[in-house]
């Protein structure tokens, strides 16, 4: 169920980019929808296939008696993926929904454009890296038979959370690609991610505290997907952004 959940929140994270892609482009025109429709549009069909074959993995290896921890079910684990999934644009660009007025299309603002497109995909690339690095922890530990108890399980994944190179490179790489894609509109990042100041807090944040918002959203809502994914209590505030500070609820 977990690596399932990771390829629909996957599936979900690529549309946000497609879409914006073709918003870009000015290309939403087959029938004509905002960026924010298209969001859930499914236009390639490529998240009706991933939700089917987590209902179709459910029935090939969620035999009584079912898990005693660490379980919920297709239905859950897909809806959770996709909200995920979709969240991060509502982090970065305002909502929901998404107003396309937020948005620049390569014939008004092609730098502009071009560092939207960089910072949503860093983010999710990031989302979905936690999501992945967590349920390899899981996946181990019960190979191991190193947990036995929820609360077990949920040690685990704090320490997978802590400790991480994986998802340490892709924070790294989401601040370095930002910066270079971004460089020349260092002056407004609060104009060009609109939902960062609501987010973080910060009126007028550079670039860099835009980046670390970014970062901790993304490691927030991952973790609030493994709690949802599994019906588990990691104290995801105590993991987004290193600080018991209510930044992740």
């Amino acid at each position: 169920m977990n690596k399932n959940g990771e390829r629909v929140n996957k599936a979900q994270l690529k549309e946000n980019e497609w879409c914006l892609m073709r918003y870009q482009s000015e290309k939403l025109d087959d029938p004509p929808m905002t960026f924010d429709q298209c969001l859930t549009a499914d236009r390639r069909n490529k998240m009706e296939k991933a939700k089917d074959k987590t209902w179709s993995q459910e029935e090939k290896k969620c035999e009584s008696p079912l898990p005693p921890f660490g379980y919920t079910g297709a239905a859950t684990v897909n809806a959770v993926a996709m909200d995920a999934g979709l969240w991060m644009n509502y982090i970065i660009f305002g909502g929901p929904p998404v107003s396309d007025g937020s948005l620049a299309t390569n014939a008004q603002n092609k730098d502009t454009a071009r560092c939207q497109l960089e910072m949503l995909k860093r983010a999710d690339k990031l989302e979905n890296t936690v999501i992945k690095e967590l349920n390899k922890a899981k996946k181990q530990a019960l190979k191991e038979e190193s947990v036995d108890s929820k609360e077990e399980l949920e040690d685990e994944l704090v320490r997978a959370l802590s400790s991480n190179s994986k998802i340490k490179k892709s924070e790294e790489q989401l601040a370095d690609k930002v910066d270079r894609k971004c460089k020349s509109l260092l002056a407004a990042p609060s104009m060009i991610f609109p939902g960062i100041p609501d987010t973080c807090g910060r009126p007028n944040p550079d670039l860099r505290q835009a980046e670390d918002c970014v970062i901790a959203a993304a490691r927030c809502e991952a973790c609030l997907t493994i709690n949802a994914f599994d019906d588990l209590d990691l104290h995801c505030d105590a993991v987004d952004d290193r600080s018991n500070n209510g930044s992740c609820p």
